[in-house]
């Protein structure tokens, strides 16, 4: 009956009697030492030396197991080196994922994915593979579910062109394994997407492409004035009037209906935008109204995308003490919660995010 007793804390009345009877418990001190100074590898060893021993499996038991599992991987995955990282054979991963997901029929889609990011304050790419077949979503599997999503390949650096050249393709521009791996599932009647944000596409597909070349003709569907509105009729997608195969491209095995634009990194970039368009209406307010009316009008902005806890409740506008500008960098979540309706938040009412400007 306590597991069902809430407490005021929120938590159930079972786990605020078993922590106050708790015969070994770790003091306040040592959790926040860990919480602020140590890694997973050191606060294990923290750990070790408050309880009592025999409460944690030995160091050589552990070691054991993880140069048990290292072996496998090694045998398995076949992890091998790159300029700049280290990558996978992608078919040893699906073979292995078959397993996972045993429902699959014998014609598969794979959803390639590539991104940069950054680790550690250091510029790293990522390229990941997950399965998108209809059978997934009647199993329970959300096809953009980071643990559904399966690295294969792991490099340092930026996603710029030279960078996939040399860790995805031949190191001369040409194509490398992934566009074999592409190729070999191909001819096993599976279909592979390439899905990315456009700056990572556009590096993959040509290295011409850039929505700051003269024609603005790149894979986030900019085109000059007088290809604007020109779709394929069948299919009303730009990227299916693009040259198929791409000549340039790392991965000329994929047609251009089969590169698709990640739509959560496209709405984050619009609702960065749109931020910044209206900090641009609000600093217009100076010229006109004085400064304390554009001071307000920011402040009024700021207060509420903090009201909705973006960014933990401290979220701030990219402008300095100077009144200059910086870049505005979201998350897929911090746009979401900023452009949602006022409505669609069930347990609070928020005010509209451009309330009071």
């Amino acid at each position: 009956m306590t597991k069902l007793i809430r407490t005021k804390a929120g938590g159930s009345l079972y786990n605020q009697i078993a922590e106050e009877q708790a015969t070994v418990q770790l003091p306040p001190s040592a959790i926040l030492k860990l919480q602020d100074q140590c890694n997973s590898g050191q606060t294990i060893d923290e750990i070790r030396k408050i309880l009592p021993p025999g409460y944690l499996a030995t160091k050589r038991k552990v070691a054991d197991l993880k140069s048990k599992y290292k072996l496998e991987f090694e045998a398995i995955m076949q992890p091998q080196r790159t300029p700049t990282g280290y990558r996978i054979e992608p078919a040893r991963l699906v073979e292995c994922l078959r397993f996972l997901y045993c429902w699959l029929p014998k014609e598969q889609g794979w959803h390639l994915y590539g991104d940069g990011r950054k680790y550690g304050k250091k510029d790293t790419v990522m390229m990941a593979i997950s399965n998108v077949n209809n059978e997934q979503k009647l199993n329970g599997v959300k096809f953009q579910n980071p643990k559904e999503m399966w690295p294969v390949h792991v490099f340092h650096h930026k996603d710029s062109r030279r960078n996939l050249e040399l860790n995805i393709g031949d190191g001369h521009g040409g194509p490398g394994y992934l566009n074999e791996w592409i190729k070999d599932s191909q001819n096993l009647g599976h279909q592979v997407f390439l899905g990315a944000d456009s700056k990572f596409l556009d590096a993959v597909a040509d290295p011409e492409l850039s929505p700051l070349s003269q024609d603005k003709w790149n894979l986030w569907m900019q085109c000059s004035a007088s290809q604007k509105g020109k779709v394929d009729p069948s299919t009303g997608l730009r990227t299916d009037l693009f040259p198929s195969p791409l000549p340039k491209s790392l991965l000329p095995a994929l047609t251009g209906d089969h590169i698709l634009m990640c739509i959560s990194h496209g709405f984050t970039r619009v609702a960065e935008n749109l931020i910044m368009k209206f900090v641009w209406t609000c600093l217009d307010l100076e010229s006109r109204y004085g400064r304390e009316r554009r001071n307000a009008a920011l402040a009024h902005l700021a207060a509420n995308m903090n009201s909705r806890d973006v960014r933990g409740g401290h979220f701030e506008l990219p402008i300095d003490p100077k009144g200059h500008l910086g870049d505005l960098s979201l998350n897929k979540s911090q746009a979401y919660t900023i452009l949602a309706p006022s409505e669609d938040f069930k347990d609070k009412h928020y005010n509209h995010i451009l309330d009071n400007l």
